[in-house]
């Protein structure tokens, strides 16, 4: 069955909508993502999404933030737009490298306050509160203060008075409590005493939970994303995400593009990507490397360079270091330049996201990798002009071939992420399920709703390959041109509210949904029929028809708008090329093709407006009055009829409907109405 989707791409990454929609051979849909003048972000959804899958692109990269909020008001656009469902395609997901749980790295984001103390650890964890616990400073501790009252009312009690109490000493518990706390805000001057102390962590927000939670509420269903840094990020969310590994993208490319590549060393440049290497290394049956890297000292430091250190051997090999994501460059040049100091031959560097951030291009040209691969996750085409050891990817077809499973509910382990397969064979996966083809562009579902065959003594559909709902019709009657040879009938033909692969247009905002095996005659620049939609008939073309000649008219004849174009392939002298509705072609393919009059006087509307605003705005005016002026005319017709027939006789003179005020008011010669020029009661189209 025909896909309804929509493709919508976000600020991010352009170039990725635009690969995604050639492949599939759709258009991105027309929407505004701007800015307001206060920098708030705006979203104008342009296309009807209504009922479809919608796909939006947005990857995290460039402004994260800014292409963040853009993707949760798109998702809610689309939503609010009454979308079956909507899919959110981020190939780098923003925040993904933020842990969920509180930093315990030395590269946290805490910022040293001057008089710190430089001992406590960050595995230190608070102490229970108990009798005769250490009191932490500023918070006191209710055991012991509980005690300290105990004891003082049985010295009272025995007789024994207290001395006056000394003034607690600095820095004591009770000091601490009595003179102020770090929610007083009389003594601001005070709070920064409160600095760090041994057994309390340093916490940071839940950045990954957050973002998680934004995507869902804004509306979307599914998520589809590229090798997560940590993958455990999946379970963030409580709708679908799909985690694409770049393992099959990058094994493909080292069989083709690595000479030797069998007694290469596949390289993991630290101990989190060991996984993801080990898998290549294992389906290219070839030995694994470590590095090991320490960055977190046990003490925090004001110097925490870290140490590498080699696990394995790779002299005199090819080294070819796989990881997730280069940021600043300064783990994978580190490693380049430990695995040629011990002795590697070649170092290439695969990596599946680039993201290139500050001087990391003028560090991997002046690194010790000889070629560095990435993805285009993430928009490319400066740091591919900048940095000449760069070569990149295109992950297209991997994110449509998901797209499709998705589509097809297909379990995604069962889809080859890979691209050794060639372009054809993606191709028919796409024609199979969004029915993109121009053979197949107006098809209905193999086993309709109807009767079949509907039309037996005219028409035979044949199926030409049922895997890919393949479809021709071929004609059993032979009728000389311009003849009729069906009718729209009502039933089966009943009006649509909308478009939709099953109608046909009939006016300038009415459809005809055909019901019938009508729907199966596809299009062609030299079509065998004509459809008058105004008339409500099926003519034959102007060089007649004969026995066993297939039935095909001229898509754009009856449509203003596709959403769905196709480059045509009927093979005939005159094809127009790329078929789309009448308002994205041009003059000159329309040139010579016959169209009914809804499609004419729109033509003659677009061709005008484009001219002058203030004549446009006249032009409006003008055709308001002739409607309000049309409405009179039948309403005065409508009185007048109405008078003579209860008084028998007429109650205003003759000029009124016949003379001069009747040829003012247009009674007398009345031209076309507008229904007529629009071809809804034939009009122009009788020309046919």
């Amino acid at each position: 069955m025909v896909r309804n989707i929509v493709v919508l791409g976000g600020n991010s990454h352009p170039q990725l909508t635009e690969n995604v929609c050639h492949i599939l051979g759709v258009p991105a849909s027309n929407r505004i993502l701007g800015k307001f003048s206060g920098g708030e972000s705006r979203c104008e959804i342009k296309d009807s999404v209504r009922g479809k899958d919608v796909y939006i692109i947005q990857s995290g990269s460039g402004n994260v933030n800014d292409n963040l909020i853009d993707l949760c008001i798109m998702i809610s656009a689309c939503k609010t737009g009454s979308a079956k469902r909507v899919t959110a395609v981020v190939p780098l997901f923003p925040y993904s490298r933020q842990p969920d749980w509180p930093y315990n790295k030395a590269g946290a984001p805490l910022s040293q306050i001057s008089g710190a103390s430089k001992d406590y650890t960050f595995e230190s964890v608070p102490p229970t509160p108990r009798p005769g616990g250490p009191k932490s400073a500023g918070l006191p501790n209710g055991v012991n203060n509980l005690t300290e009252k105990l004891s003082k009312t049985a010295e009272a009690a025995n007789g024994h008075y207290l001395r006056k109490p000394r003034s607690p000493p600095e820095n004591s518990t009770s000091s601490q409590r009595n003179a102020y706390t770090t929610h007083d805000y009389e003594n601001q001057s005070n709070i920064s005493v409160f600095q760090p102390k041994p057994g309390y962590k340093q916490w940071i927000a839940q950045a990954g939970t957050l973002v998680a939670d934004l995507l869902t509420c804004a509306g979307a269903d599914h998520i589809i994303t590229m090798d997560l840094h940590d993958p455990q990020y999946q379970g963030f969310f409580d709708i679908p995400v799909d985690n694409l590994y770049g393992k099959a993208l990058l094994q493909n490319y080292i069989q083709s593009n690595i000479q030797g590549h069998q007694n290469a060393v596949i390289v993991s440049p630290d101990a989190g990507g060991a996984k993801r290497a080990t898998l290549i290394a294992d389906s290219l049956k070839t030995d694994f490397a470590l590095i090991h890297k320490e960055r977190r000292p046990i003490r925090f430091t004001e110097h925490r360079n870290a140490s590498m250190m080699l696990v394995g051997d790779v002299s005199n090999r090819i080294c070819i270091l796989v990881d997730d994501i280069v940021d600043t460059g300064n783990t994978i040049t580190r490693a380049a330049k430990l695995l040629k100091k011990e002795g590697a031959t070649k170092v290439y560097a695969l990596v599946t996201h680039g993201v290139f951030s500050g001087d990391s291009i003028a560090r991997i040209n002046a690194s010790s990798i000889d070629k560095m691969l990435v993805t285009n996750s993430v928009p490319q085409e400066e740091h591919r002009r900048l940095c000449p050891k760069l070569e990149v990817l295109d992950i297209s077809p991997v994110t449509i071939k998901v797209s499709v499973s998705h589509s097809r509910q297909t379990p995604l382990f069962a889809i080859d992420l890979s691209l050794n397969k060639s372009h054809t064979t993606l191709s028919s996966i796409l024609t199979s399920t969004f029915d993109f083809s121009p053979e197949t562009i107006a098809m209905a579902p193999l086993t309709p709703h109807w009767q079949q065959p509907s039309h037996p003594d005219i028409q035979e559909v044949v199926v030409v390959n049922a895997q890919e709902f393949t479809t021709k019709s071929i004609s059993r009657v032979s009728l000389p041109p311009f003849a009729v040879y069906a009718k729209f009938d009502f039933p089966p033909c009943t009006p649509a509210s909308e478009p939709t692969y099953a109608t046909v247009q009939t006016g300038r905002d009415t459809h005809l949904s055909l019901n019938s095996d009508l729907l199966y005659i596809n299009h062609s620049c030299e079509p065998t029929l004509l459809f008058d939609v105004g008339n409500l008939n099926i003519l034959v073309g102007p060089k007649g028809l004969n026995v066993d000649d297939e039935l095909t008219f001229f898509y754009p004849s009856t449509e203003w708008h596709m959403a769905q174009p196709f480059d045509c392939l009927c093979g005939t002298r005159s094809c127009r090329g790329r078929i789309s509705g009448a308002r994205d072609m041009t003059q000159a393919q329309l040139d010579g093709m016959w169209l009914n009059g809804h499609i004419i006087q729109l033509r003659a509307e677009q061709a005008t407006r484009s001219e002058d605003p203030t004549a446009n705005a006249l032009r409006d005016a003008v055709l308001h009055a002739e409607k309000v002026l049309e409405s009179a005319r039948l309403a005065l017709r409508s009185y007048t009829s109405n008078a003579h027939a209860q008084n028998g006789i007429a109650n205003f003179p003759s000029k009124y409907t016949n003379g001069i005020l009747g040829k003012a008011a247009g009674l007398e010669h009345r031209g076309p109405t507008s229904r007529e020029l629009s071809g809804e009661m034939g009009g122009d189209t009788v020309c046919a």
